[in-house]
């Protein structure tokens, strides 16, 4: 599992947008996170990231448009309603 010191934002993206570690759903795209992971490592907009995660609202619908994990934190957002419990 990779922790939240070197995931970058991700964790703290997910969580603003409903994706929890504990609902066990993480542990069913292992691969996807770590892709989620180096590309945040990555990512020429951690200023904005960190900025977007300072001011936007506790619970959010959807990554800002600049995150290159969008698409994958919107389909694990998709699963996650479609995971009973």
């Amino acid at each position: 599992m990779v922790t939240r010191a070197e995931s970058g934002n991700l964790y703290e993206m997910m969580e603003r947008l409903g994706i929890r570690q504990c609902e066990g759903l993480l542990s069913r795209v292992g691969l996807r996170l770590g892709i989620a992971v180096r590309r945040c490592e990555a990512c020429p907009s951690k200023k904005d990231c960190r900025e977007w995660l300072d001011h936007a609202p506790a619970v959010a619908n959807f990554a800002p448009r600049f995150c290159k994990n969008a698409e994958m934190l919107l389909e694990l957002q998709c699963e996650r309603l479609r995971t009973p419990g």
